[in-house]
């Protein structure tokens, strides 16, 4: 044993000797005689470590049973029994139960003997009761058996508690400790030396029998598994039935009236007479070892039986070993190897690292500890410990691993190998020793110590007396991370320190000195960098910090890029992020992460410093090129003229940015369109190639056919067409004036109608009669128009939607009358569209057609219809109003009952399920509340009651539902912010809706773009529009955010009540009585009306005559609003045409 390199980890003490005046080992302590005569000596031990206690049983020559018990946190109490006299009654094994609280012991005479351990020595009584507490119970047979070799007690999995014996004739008897008689006998064929038990598995116990000769056998005693229902499994998978396991079943060997497969006993292996077995326990694994008596192999094997297998390890002791016990990190070991004192033996302590065979080659560098023990003319138990050290920290100051120990019987002492010192703390002292650090990462490889933890517990105390370098160099050898470094050096509040030593290092190029590696050493300084800039945000020392972290990042390239990055975006240092994407060509890499992350809003210096040509092909192609969507108006310019082949891909955006573009932008984009230059002029090239030739062209067209001469034709029909980019360039001259403070107002006086001379209640009068029914409805692309009682229908042909039978192919169709109502004699009433279907209230009944795909046509099917046909299930319900979702019906009935059909999967229906419905079902949840009108959005459905309150119920993604989170509801439930309010006007959109109540306050929830409040702009206010204009394009577009609980809008006052309100997908109108429209939304295809964005062309002399406005219809897709003008009689359309 080199002492050098493994200091004294443990001491051997005898505990007690049962004779008096023996010689003693180290740690020696006061001998215990039980008797006066003059040899005593211990036939047989037993031993038990349990969770509160240990116990230590000892039976004696001279007639007494000695039993010690330790509690964890007491002392000893030991206790003699004095043994019956008789030989017949004479032990011939024992053993303990697995809570060390009863023995068992075998006899001459075949009968067990219990012994009440606990309620004799603590005087507490045991879990299990066996008999009398306070004196021996006796099982006797009931049959002679032969006298016991072996015993071992057997707790089964169905609780029963049984005692197993062998005997000297090869009969294994089992004693059942609750009925007190014999449950089983077997025989074999030979001569039992011991019995033990084998857990094989969590489910499976074996019984092991060594037999004279070295023969063993194997028995399985008991096992459980899962079984099926009594039932085929065709029967169960016809069904749609889950298979499911039953009860655990439990087969034992106890039931079965004789041992037939698999419970017959069977050999397993054949060891030679000097070979040593025992069962152990290791890393919470049952093990069967061999010991090689001759050449002190140790050999490790599981429960598996299998002779073909290797062992799982090998280990090489000393010569000469007779027993070992197998732990995680140390192997106990006994042999006789003084030849002076042949009766004395050693007892050595071997690390399993070192003494593997594969790895030790000199069986004398594994020896941790060695202790020489007096002469004894044999060794009657040997066992290993958990605990027993004494000494050891408990303070929690330091890591403490415990190596356990063992309990050592011989004929005449007891004796305790257990640890004194703590193997955690030597190592510390090691490490922090610059000369010991090789010994001390041998000394932790050898006992298996925690080498990281202790390196960076080690640190920690250098840091403590302030040496930076030293802490570092621990901090590095523990591999931990550079997180926690810094929150190491944050506890003492030296982080700055710590940045001024590693920047002066890693920019000296002794970064490598510092910490001994300088990718290390980088990576730690950027994560000081990150805690500094954040300690110190929105101060000078901050912004000199962030200036020195910039030049770190752009500098030196050996830290971790990757986590870099992650930590940037977690810290928004968003401005560093691109540097370092930038000096390190990650730029595509970061777009991408911060695409992942959803934070791809880019603060204006960003911008700024991307909009050049080395990156602007990056930031267009990453996402979509949605980053660009994102830029300021001035840095999108810059990335147009930088790149210019990017403009037909953003052309619509560019429309919707030249409201907020500065006049220096405007030029600069004026000077790009311009068709005579340069830059512009391949894409219109492009663009007036690929289109039919007009026979009338203009002098912007005919600049293009200047230059196309002679160019074969593109085919390209997603790209813009020529009148678009001239278009774009026309809006630009035109905003550009009204920039420079030229104002056309003169130019477009009367745009919007004048006010009447009517008065306001015979307004409201006259537009409530038209917002009975609905005269005009949107659909995603087509539209319903009712003119004096005749239904017309044009837009998209696809799925029958328009009615017109005929007409199912994918094509536009011109406004057509719906000729079915007129060959009927069928009244129309009311009109409403769905994205693929339509849905008309008759004085008749209700009629639907168009597609069916998830039963909104309520027919019973999923079957399309392209003629109108009656829902028959509704003839009799006295149905006063219908509405149309994306997929989904309503209807409302004369009693104030809703029924619903159709697509379902968000609750939309209001059944309180998910399913979709072919056929119109009452809503009964419904029924109580007196319901008025009904509106129905993409996946959600809202209801306005008598009194004025609202239920919603479907998708809440976006808050549409109004319940302050987005949550799914598929019953109806009321709106509660809405409480004390009375609303008289409900609408749904696609995922927003809003409400009117009697205070002339508009309400808004859901999913919320671009505007978050209506503009100022009505279509008879344009003057007042004109003069916050100037204003409101100075100042960018408000931030898109969904509002989950209704939202007040107005913040101004209309000139009178209003009487309508419709949703488009992502805008809403709303009509006053002096005939006033209001809009707000999306006007990405301009369908707010607004003249101010220049993407739509509209025509203003319309709606210059159009003194009253009676009826509006918001649509689904782009086609913007239609109102009726009451003066005129016609009907007029804002819509981009496309």
């Amino acid at each position: 044993m080199d002492d050098c390199w493994c200091p004294i980890l443990f001491e051997c003490a005898r505990l007690f000797d049962v004779q008096e005046n023996a010689p003693g080992a180290g740690g020696e302590t006061p001998s215990y005689s039980v008797d006066s005569q003059s040899f005593i000596g211990i036939e047989l031990c037993a031993w038990r470590e349990c969770s509160g206690h240990n116990v230590l049983v000892l039976v004696c020559n001279n007639g007494y049973v000695l039993l010690r018990v330790l509690p964890t946190h007491g002392k000893p109490t030991i206790k003699q029994l004095k043994w019956y006299e008789t030989r017949q009654q004479h032990i011939l094994a024992i053993t303990l139960d697995p809570g060390g609280e009863w023995l068992a012991c075998s006899c001459l005479d075949g009968g067990l003997y219990l012994v009440p351990i606990i309620s004799l020595t603590l005087e507490c009584a045991p879990v299990h009761s066996f008999g009398v507490l306070d004196d021996v119970t006796v099982i006797q047979p009931s049959k002679k058996i032969a006298s016991p070799t072996s015993i071992v007690w057997w707790d089964t999995m169905d609780q029963k508690h049984i005692c197993i014996t062998g005997s000297e004739v090869g009969e294994i008897t089992f004693f059942d400790l609750k009925t007190k008689t014999v449950a089983l006998s077997v025989l074999v064929s030979g001569c039992i030396d011991a019995v033990y038990l084998a857990c094989l598995t969590d489910s499976t116990t074996y019984l092991l029998m060594g037999l004279r000769g070295g023969e063993w056998k194997r028995m399985l005693l008991e096992e459980h598994y899962h079984e099926a229902p009594d039932v085929s499994y065709a029967d169960v998978t016809a069904n749609d039935f889950e298979v499911v396991p039953d009860d655990v079943v439990i087969k034992s060997c106890l039931d079965q009236d004789e041992l037939v497969d698999p419970f017959d006993l069977k050999n397993f292996s054949i060891f030679c007479q000097l070979t040593h077995l025992r069962t152990q326990d290791w890393r919470r694994q049952h093990l069967l070892t061999s010991l090689n008596l001759t050449t002190g192999k140790l050999e490790a094997y599981s429960y598996n039986f299998d002779l073909r297998l290797e062992p799982l390890n090998a280990y090489q002791l000393i010569s000469g070993a007779t027993d070992a016990l197998l732990t995680d990190r140390l192997i106990y070991a006994v042999s006789h190897i003084d030849v002076v004192d042949p009766c004395s033996f050693t007892l050595s302590l071997v690390s399993t690292q070192k003494a593997l065979v594969t790895e030790l080659h000199d069986q004398s560098q594994g020896i941790i500890q060695q202790f020489t023990l007096p002469s004894s003319p044999d060794l009657v138990g040997f066992y290993s410990t958990e605990g027993g050290g004494i000494g050891l920290p408990t303070d929690g100051s330091l890591p403490v691993t415990h190596l356990g120990g063992c309990i050592i019987v011989t004929k005449t002492s007891v004796y305790q190998c257990r640890q004194i010192y703590c193997p955690d703390s030597i190592f510390l002292d090691m490490a922090l020793s610059l000369k010991e650090q090789e010994k001390a990462e041998d000394f932790g490889i050898t006992l298996k110590l925690d080498i990281c933890g202790l390196y960076k517990v080690a640190a920690e105390r250098v840091l403590e007396q302030r040496n930076f370098s030293q802490a570092l160099k621990l901090f590095e050898l523990s591999h931990c991370r550079p997180q926690h470094i810094i929150q190491s050096f944050a506890r003492i509040k030296k982080v700055p320190e710590l940045v001024k030593y590693l920047h002066q290092a890693v920019y000296d190029d002794t970064g490598h000195a510092a910490l001994g590696n300088t990718k290390q050493a980088q990576d730690i300084l950027f994560q000081c960098f990150l805690h500094e800039c954040l300690r110190l945000c929105g101060t000078p020392d901050g912004c000199m910090m962030l200036d020195k972290f910039s030049q770190f990042i752009t500098d030196k390239f050996l830290y971790d890029q990757s986590v870099a990055m992650e930590g940037l975006l977690d810290c928004g240092l968003k401005e560093q992020l691109f540097e370092l994407a930038k000096a390190h060509n990650k730029l595509q890499e970061v777009l991408d992460t911060m695409v992942k992350r959803g934070c791809i809003d880019l603060s204006p210096s960003v911008q700024a410093s991307l909009a050049s040509r080395q990156y602007i092909s990056t930031v267009s192609e990453a996402a979509d090129g949605h980053y660009l969507y994102q830029m300021m108006p001035s840095t999108f310019v810059r990335f147009l003229i930088t790149m210019p082949v990017i403009i037909p891909q953003y052309l619509n955006h560019i429309l919707t940015l030249l409201p907020n573009m500065n006049v220096s932008a405007l030029i600069r984009l004026a000077n790009l369109f311009d068709p005579s230059h340069s830059t512009i002029q391949p894409l219109l090239i492009k663009a007036h190639t690929s289109r039919p030739r007009s026979h009338s062209t203009g002098s912007l067209v005919s600049v293009a056919d200047s230059l196309s001469s002679g160019i074969g034709a593109v085919d390209d029909t997603n790209a813009p067409k020529l009148d678009e980019y001239i278009e774009v360039f026309l809006t630009i001259l035109i905003i550009l004036n009204v920039q420079r403070g030229r104002n056309p107002a003169t130019r477009r006086r009367g745009i919007f109608p004048v006010n009447s001379d009517k008065g306001e209640n015979e307004l409201y009068s006259e537009a409530s009669q038209w917002t009975q029914g609905r005269v005009l409805a949107c659909g995603l692309n087509h539209a319903a128009l009712l003119v004096n009682g005749d239904l017309y229908t044009w837009g998209a042909t696809k799925n029958g939607k328009l009615g017109h039978g005929d007409i199912e192919e994918e094509q536009r169709s011109i406004p057509l009358r719906v000729e079915t109502f007129l060959m009927l004699n069928v009244h129309v009433l009311s009109v409403t569209c769905g994205a693929e279907h339509t849905i008309a209230l008759c004085q008749e009944g209700v009629y639907s057609w168009g597609s069916s795909s998830h039963g909104q046509l309520g027919h019973g099917d999923t079957l399309k219809r392209s003629r109108p046909v009656q829902i028959s299930t509704l003839a009799d319900k006295g149905i006063i109003a219908v509405e149309c979702g994306q997929y989904h019906s309503l209807a409302l009935s004369d009693d104030h009952s809703v029924w619903s059909w159709g697509w379902g999967v968000h609750g939309q229906l209001g059944l309180q399920s998910v399913d979709e419905k072919l056929l119109p079902t009452h809503a009964t949840l419904l029924d109580e509340r007196n319901v008025s009108v009904i509106s129905a959005g993409y996946g959600h459905s809202a209801v306005l009651t008598v009194d004025g309150k609202v239920l919603t119920f479907g998708n809440g993604m976006y808050g549409q539902l109004g319940h302050g989170n987005t949550e799914k509801q598929s019953a109806p439930k009321l709106v509660t912010a809405l409480q004390g309010q009375a609303v008289y006007l409900l609408a749904c959109g696609n995922f927003h809706t809003i409400a009117v109540t009697n205070d002339q306050q508009v309400y808004f929830w859901g999913k919320n773009l671009y505007r978050t409040r209506p503009s100022a702009t009505s279509i008879q206010g344009l003057k007042e529009y004109k003069r916050t204009r100037q204003a409101q394009s100075a100042s960018p577009p408000a931030t898109a955010t969904n509002t989950h609980t209704p939202l007040p809008l107005l913040n101004q006052q209309l000139g009178d009540s209003i009487v309508q309100i419709s949703c488009g997908s992502f805008h809403s109108l709303l009509l006053t009585a002096d005939g006033g429209v209001y809009s707000w939304g999306s006007n990405v295809h301009g369908q707010l009306g607004h003249p101010q964005v220049p993407e739509m062309v509209l025509n203003y002399n319309i709606m210059y005559t159009h003194n009253i406005i009676m009826h509006i219809s918001g649509m689904y897709n782009i086609n913007g609003l239609v109102f009726f003008s009451k003066t005129h009689q016609k009907w007029v359309s804002l819509t981009t045409e496309k």
